[in-house]
């Protein structure tokens, strides 16, 4: 029963640390636009264009890099099938030409 006691209590620690992290996603995004409401305009127009130019570059680099390690693993499959390919025909391929010998 341990198991399942320690199953329960994963499962309900993640529940609630992701409640805590929307929670805290909420209140961030709630004060930073209340912040921006009672600043000048223009400055507001501006945090908001450098807040979003940061985050899409990095989304940017970060796509970029995980689709890249994607594509080089499975181009590293790719070669390593290839190889097992290789050797399976040269095995099946010598087993037909020692049949035709006999």
């Amino acid at each position: 029963m341990s198991i399942m006691n320690s199953t329960n209590i994963a499962k309900f620690s993640g529940l609630a640390l992701f409640g805590l992290l929307c929670w805290l996603t909420i209140w961030v995004v709630r004060t930073a636009w209340h912040t921006l409401l009672g600043v000048n305009p223009q400055l507001a127009v501006a945090v908001i264009t450098a807040v979003t130019t940061i985050l899409v570059a990095t989304l940017t680099v970060m796509l970029g890099r995980y689709y890249e390690r994607k594509h080089e693993i499975a181009a590293h499959f790719r070669t390593e099938k290839i190889k097992i390919y290789d050797q399976f025909l040269a095995e099946l391929f010598k087993v037909f030409h020692e049949g035709r010998g006999l």
